[in-house]
């Protein structure tokens, strides 16, 4: 981009580009970045693994941890009660309105 196209942008234009840059770099993060290193990983446990002759590594993770993964808590039975109960009077709902439309 040259000064002068760049000097004849609004500031709305601005921030859209600045959005969009960063959805490119999120999704260059997800299809390169990511899998480059979780080969890198695979490869580092398996090289580990035969250098070693007791404790050997069978979960990459345990080896090197990367932002993408962090656990999520699991659901408690409480969650899964009530996300069964939204679920049915969803349908329930959508059955009410079927039969009083007829």
């Amino acid at each position: 981009m040259t000064v002068e196209a760049f000097l004849s942008i609004t500031p709305m234009e601005f921030f859209v580009s600045i959005r969009d840059r960063e959805k490119y770099d999120k999704k260059l993060n997800e299809l390169i970045y990511q899998p480059l290193a979780e080969t890198i990983r695979m490869q580092t446990m398996h090289l580990f693994n035969v250098a070693v002759t007791k404790g050997r590594i069978s979960d990459p993770r345990k080896l090197m941890r990367f932002p993408w993964d962090e656990e999520k808590e699991p659901q408690t039975k409480e969650q899964m009660k009530q996300v069964m109960k939204d679920i049915a009077a969803y349908y329930n709902a959508k059955e009410i309105v079927k039969k009083n439309s007829n």
